[in-house]
């Protein structure tokens, strides 16, 4: 598993950029506090970010959430933002 970095940035953690070389990665996070939501964000250009999925974290009742990423295109950039502190990684 490739860790993911994340910086909190106003009210907002957001993780490293992953330029995409499949067109599938699966994503795991956890929550080392309060279980957030995490967005999943795209960018042809690495600066301007289109929200393309949403995981709400309270419906799953664990503080650990995996979900898949189809659909990508190689080069195509991704990040993780999430409303709560967040740790994880990606496999591709």
């Amino acid at each position: 598993m490739n860790n993911l970095s994340f910086t909190k940035q106003e009210n907002k953690w957001l993780s490293n950029s992953i330029v995409a070389t499949k067109p599938n990665m699966v994503i795991h996070v956890r929550f080392p506090g309060k279980v957030g939501d995490i967005s999943i964000e795209r960018s042809i250009t690495g600066s301007e970010w289109v929200t393309c999925g949403l995981v709400r974290g309270d419906v799953f009742g664990t503080n650990v959430l995996e979900f898949n990423i189809s659909g990508i295109v190689t080069g195509q950039n991704i990040r993780i933002s999430s409303n709560e502190d967040v740790v994880g990684g990606y496999l591709e």
